[in-house]
């Protein structure tokens, strides 16, 4: 699923996998970037794991990570380098306000 953020050429991008294959998936994320550093991360109630950093052209990226049943959700933020108005606050904001609609 892709969401189209309001800021036009960002996205936010979100993965439903085995945990096995999320965790694959999120661990792979840190090596595209630099200046890169955690965060929690809280989707629905659930905690996981987080990290920001800058890609190419000074770009924007989020990971998060939450494990729910069998499955481990990725959602990934990107957002253009002249968007420096604390988009990570913004996703985690909204992140929290998402609740479970069906088990696992």
């Amino acid at each position: 699923m892709i969401i189209v953020y309001t800021l036009p050429g960002s996205a936010i991008d979100i993965y439903r996998e085995p945990v096995s294959s999320a965790l694959a998936s999120f661990r792979d994320f840190p090596h595209r970037l630099h200046q890169v550093r955690p965060r929690p991360a809280v989707i629905g109630g659930a905690r996981g794991a987080g990290l920001v950093g800058v890609g190419p052209g000074g770009a924007i990226y989020e990971a998060s990570l939450v494990g729910r049943g069998p499955f481990g959700y990725v959602v990934d933020f990107t957002t253009p380098s002249y968007n420096r108005v604390a988009p990570e606050l913004e996703l985690a904001d909204m992140l929290r306000t998402w609740r479970w609609t069906t088990p696992g």
